[in-house]
């Protein structure tokens, strides 16, 4: 996306390393006076877009999982060269919960009090939040191969701010705040009964969701419910 234009449709040369203008009238020319310019790319494309991207997780989890972003700064007509490297826009929650000692039979898992609905900034990539709620996570492999007795979930998520404090800000650079998101996990029973719902506060154990990290939380559950939990980051693509 180039101001004041937008929608700029570039196809790949079949190689991969290269994408050349769709159309003739696409060509993207620098300013022969030496003006610089910056270019900002993001996928996949939206019809009738301004400058935001909508973004609504409980209608639409491919556009989250397909959301990429990228930009470049400071280009001219001597410096037009540049590597454009696009990632992942939204961010990656998953579990790996270990419940055996409750002899458990199935669970299910939720994102409380996380930003549901939101935008990206197409010119440079900053999320807002429109609303909260809860968000039902997947059950599933998403970036692991499945373990006997561990139970997998996961969801992608608005990038924000975990902690209450704005100097930990992290790289979000969106301001969403998430300060009072929780994991709440269910667990029946093979009897058949509900053991208490287990919760787990974000703030407790990292400060920020960020963009095109996974942030995963490897949790074990006693027999009485307690749990034990570890957190890594890690990149995807």
């Amino acid at each position: 996306v180039v101001t004041p234009n937008s929608n700029i449709r570039y196809l790949a040369d079949g190689i991969g390393y290269y994408f050349v203008a769709a159309n003739n009238d696409s060509t993207i020319y620098l300013p022969k006076n030496g003006d610089k310019r910056d270019i900002a790319t993001y996928y996949p494309k939206v019809d009738n877009i301004t400058d935001k991207v909508d973004i609504d997780l409980t209608a639409d989890k491919d556009l989250g999982a397909k959301l990429q972003f990228g930009r470049i700064n400071g280009l001219d007509k001597d410096n037009r060269e540049a590597e454009l490297k696009m990632k992942n826009a939204l961010s990656l929650v998953t579990l790996d919960i270990d419940a055996s000692a409750m002899n458990a039979k199935g669970m299910t898992a939720i994102l409380k009090d996380t930003p549901l609905k939101g935008n990206m900034n197409i010119y440079n990539g900053t999320f807002e939040a429109t609303e909260y709620g809860s968000l039902p996570m997947t059950e599933g492999n998403i970036l692991s191969r499945a373990e006997s007795g561990i139970k997998k979930f996961y969801a992608m998520t608005i990038p924000a701010t975990i902690s209450g404090n704005t100097d930990e800000e992290g790289t979000t650079g969106s301001g969403v705040q998430a300060a009072d998101a929780a994991i709440e996990i269910t667990i029946t029973k093979e009897d058949g009964t509900q053991a208490t719902p287990v919760e787990i506060k974000l703030a407790d154990y990292t400060p920020a969701l960020e963009s095109a990290m996974n942030t995963n939380f490897d949790i074990t559950v006693d027999e009485e419910g307690k749990t034990d939990v570890k957190v890594t980051n890690t990149s995807f693509s």
